[in-house]
């Protein structure tokens, strides 16, 4: 054995690196299992909010008819709180329909009207 070999050799022994080929698949592994679970905790999110907006759902349709009534009444402050709530209940888009048939459109109108003339 020459001695450019003797070294080759004691070097091989000395330090075992991990080859290119198994480094870019435990990187690769490492990254999937990363994803994955980035991915887990995000449905996870999305399903513990999916939950909440469907309480704030039925809180909101079970309040329908006080909502209803408060965009009738004569107080300003109570029209307006209404309208509010009315609004938070539109973001939800399968509300919509329910809002139509309440017939409070036509008051929003009004409102719209008198802040317009005022304006």
């Amino acid at each position: 054995m020459s001695p450019n070999d003797r070294k080759e050799v004691r070097r091989n022994r000395y330090k075992v690196a991990v080859d290119a080929e198994d480094g870019r698949r435990l990187r690769e592994d490492t990254v999937a299992q990363i994803r994955k679970g980035k991915r887990e905790e995000s449905l996870l999110k999305k399903r513990c909010e999916g939950h909440q907006s469907e309480q704030v759902l039925t809180n909101y349709l079970e309040s329908l008819p006080s909502m209803v009534a408060r965009v009738w009444s004569t107080e300003t402050v109570l029209q307006l709180e209404a309208a509010t709530q009315f609004r938070k209940l539109l973001f939800i888009e399968t509300t919509i329909e329910q809002v139509i048939q309440a017939g409070v459109v036509p008051r929003f109108v009004e409102f719209l009207a008198r802040e317009a003339a005022s304006a």
